[in-house]
């Protein structure tokens, strides 16, 4: 059975979250002290959110391999 249009989007968005999330983390981590704050928000709320998606998922029964998380904690990017 051919994957539907939504669990391709799930995949994909999962996918395109935690890169940018790994993303902002590490200019969090290379900024400059004048740009940290600004980047370290950012990070924050893409973890926020990784954090929220895999809480429903889980809520919901839905494994991480379906948004492309598994074996990803977004906490390990703090």
């Amino acid at each position: 059975m051919a994957p539907s249009t939504l669990e391709n989007y799930v995949y994909d968005l999962g996918h395109i979250l935690k890169a940018e999330a790994v993303q902002a983390a590490a200019k969090r981590d290379d900024a400059r002290p004048e740009k940290r704050s600004f980047y370290e928000g950012l990070s924050l709320g893409y973890i926020n959110v990784l954090q929220l998606v895999l809480s429903q998922a889980k809520a919901f029964d839905l494994e991480p391999k379906m948004f492309r998380l598994d074996n990803f904690n977004p906490d390990d990017l703090l």
